[in-house]
């Protein structure tokens, strides 16, 4: 048997698969199923959500406000942290969770022509400390001049930083409502509340991950926590994770020393693990503005969570072997090395919310693509529209629920994304504007009155479009008016059509010719 016909015999045991009832499958089938389900309708929605482009778009953003951020963090620190070795140290962690202890340094090899001076300046650099010497900078600064004449100048540059952090606070959330396909956004006061609360969060959990490693520091080491504290302030800050791991390992004492020292590594090693884990699933549980299940958010943040591990390593590893970056760019090399950090970073991030649309809609995307492969005909995009408009105006008019998007499927009878892109064109045109439901999905409610809006405009919205029927062929009752309705204009128009003759266009006062009317047709 060759290669291409075990592919084939492959790729139709996998179709007989996924078009199996859940039921007939047993648990190691259904696990299948569902798992080529789930990475398969991710696949497909990042493609569509052009996830890639997005992050480029935010990596832009992150660079030209990373300065600014950076500032409002640390000004907020220092006013709720007690002590300036907690502020390191929570500086500390925050670049090495970041992975910013990074730089571009370069293989002996090809830094042979290169000056002594100028090979110790690129090993010792690092997006770390360059950043913690200017934001140290600007933060001591504004705390000397924040008194006295300077105080209004440095008034307005704190509020043009808090104002360009909330610009990339609102293009992730932009970012996130996009991906959930919610249109609208949360307020400003309610986006710089969360701004500021997602610092302090962020703040503390530094600081819990601080103090934590300190008490268990002291147990492994028998030593008091104050003492470990005041050991780490005498290092050298902004070293890698495997540097700190390994310069504060417990010393070892026999078969118990091994032991504390076997945990202490994997502790060191699963606590970031674990921090990145609870940031993602805050992320992506509260940023988008729509309720977003918990299971949902877990689940993704503990894939992002690994998938930043991973990518730490791998592009740390990846620096440590590259040298193009030096060669090309020289002292340079520091500012494309970090936007291609950044940039896979917001890959990963995008992707976990991603996994979590799909994963709290896998039911309906599921049905929907089962409704799509067994439709029997196809439904004229103007009716569709006419009738999702009629049912969103009918629920409006008597004070009902705005219908979500699964709710207008099962009302018409149509593939439940099909609807949803009906309603995406009538939102573009400004027919209908979205509402949170009850159980968190998006709502359509008419956007402008309901005698401002003419069905001529709601009709224009379906063209070029393609809406597929269920397969059981079962049609709404507002789908079957709308077709009635379309049928009965189409008579109309075709009665006032046959009262009328060529000769009552021949005698109209508007002149359809261009030429002169002494002109022949020669």
């Amino acid at each position: 048997m060759d290669i291409g016909q075990s592919v084939k015999q492959l790729r139709e045991h996998l179709q007989r698969l996924l078009k199996s009832p859940s039921d007939e499958l047993d648990r190691g089938g259904r696990f299948l199923v569902y798992q080529i389900r789930l990475w398969w309708f991710c696949g497909r929605k990042l493609v569509k959500d052009r996830l890639l482009v997005t992050a480029s778009a935010l990596s832009y953003k992150t660079l030209i406000s990373i300065v600014p951020l950076m500032v409002i963090f640390f000004l907020i620190l220092n006013a709720v942290t007690p002590g300036q070795d907690m502020q390191a140290e929570i500086k500390e962690r925050l670049f090495s969770v970041l992975n910013l202890n990074i730089g571009a340094t370069a293989a002996e090899p090809e830094m042979g022509d290169m000056p002594p001076e100028d090979i110790e300046a690129m090993d010792r650099e690092t997006v770390a400390t360059w950043l913690g010497a200017k934001v140290d900078d600007i933060v001591k600064t504004i705390q000397s001049q924040g008194k006295g004449t300077r105080a209004p100048i440095t008034i307005i540059s704190v509020a043009l930083m808090i104002f360009t952090g909330m610009s990339v606070f609102s293009t992730v959330e932009g970012a996130l409502n996009h991906i959930w396909e919610v249109r609208r956004g949360r307020n400003w006061f309610v986006r710089l509340r969360d701004f500021i609360a997602t610092i302090v969060v962020v703040g503390l959990l530094l600081a819990v991950s601080i103090y934590a490693g300190h008490q268990i520091r002291g147990i492994l080491t028998g030593q008091p926590v104050a003492e470990n504290a005041q050991a780490e302030a005498a290092e050298p800050a902004f070293t890698s994770p495997d540097a700190q791991a390994t310069a504060h390992e417990p010393e070892a004492n026999g078969a118990l020393g091994a032991a504390a020292e076997w945990l202490f590594r994997t502790l060191s090693r699963i606590v970031p693990l674990l921090i990145g884990w609870l940031v993602f699933f805050i992320l992506y549980k509260t940023l988008p503005n729509v309720r977003v299940q918990t299971r949902a958010s877990l689940i993704a943040g503990l894939v992002a969570a690994v998938l930043w591990e991973c990518g730490k390593f791998g592009f740390g590893t990846y620096l440590q072997y590259a040298t193009g970056a030096t060669k090309l760019y020289g002292n340079l090399a520091l500012i494309p090395v970090f936007l291609l950090w950044v940039w896979i970073s917001w890959v990963i991030v995008l992707f976990g919310a991603e996994l979590a649309y799909v994963i709290q809609y896998m039911g309906d995307l599921t049905r929907d693509q089962m409704e799509r492969e067994a439709h029997r005909h196809f439904v004229r995009a103007d009716l569709a529209a006419l009738a999702v408009a009629a049912v969103v105006a009918q629920r409006f008019a008597r004070g009902e629920q705005p219908p979500s998007r699964r709710q207008l499927g099962d009302d018409l009878g149509l593939s439940e994304g099909d609807v949803g892109e009906v309603a995406e064109a009538m939102l573009a045109a400004g027919l209908l504007r979205q509402a949170v439901v009850g159980n968190g999905a998006p709502g359509y409610l008419p956007a402008r009155p309901l005698e401002r809006i003419s069905l001529a405009d709601v009709t224009g919205t379906g063209h070029r479009m393609q809406v597929a029927a269920r397969g059981d062929g079962r049609r709404g009752a507002a789908l079957r008016w709308a077709d009635e309705y379309m049928q009965q204009m189409s008579k109309d128009v075709q009665s006032a059509l046959q009262t009328q003759t060529l000769a009552s266009l021949a005698d109209r006062d508007e002149v359809f010719v261009t030429g002169g009317a002494g002109q022949s047709g020669q």
